[in-house]
């Protein structure tokens, strides 16, 4: 499984940083790398950036977050994705404490798989 973080701007960089956390401590994925048709240049934070054409192609094997904090343009790039069959998840940093009653949906929408988290004891 890859991760593709959609959307090569700062809030990019940030769960870029999560992902390299979560991926230490959980090896959920092969390659980590950016989505983005806006960007001129192929590399970003150390990272590879990818078309959307081209991770189309390679959907079953590729997860993602979207990296955009407007709620307007968050749903609508949330929308492309499931449009091509890939599917949302969620980063919560390994660090973090969550309640027990937490209950993350993945990213952010509704509509996608509810994953439980628990919170770690100290």
């Amino acid at each position: 499984m890859e991760l593709a973080i959609y959307g090569a701007g700062s809030l990019g960089k940030n769960l870029y940083d999560v992902a390299l956390r979560v991926n230490e401590r959980e090896r959920r994925w092969r390659e980590i790398f950016f989505l983005d048709d806006t960007r001129e240049e192929r590399e970003f934070y150390g990272s590879e950036v990818r078309r959307l054409a081209d991770v189309r192609q390679m959907a079953a094997s590729v997860e993602a977050v979207v990296a955009n904090g407007t709620p307007k343009h968050r749903r609508a790039m949330a929308a492309t994705l499931r449009e091509v069959g890939i599917p949302l998840t969620n980063l919560v940093d390994p660090s973090v404490i969550v309640a027990p009653s937490a209950v993350f949906t993945g990213g952010g929408f509704p509509s996608s798989p509810t994953r439980r988290y628990r919170a770690m004891p100290s």
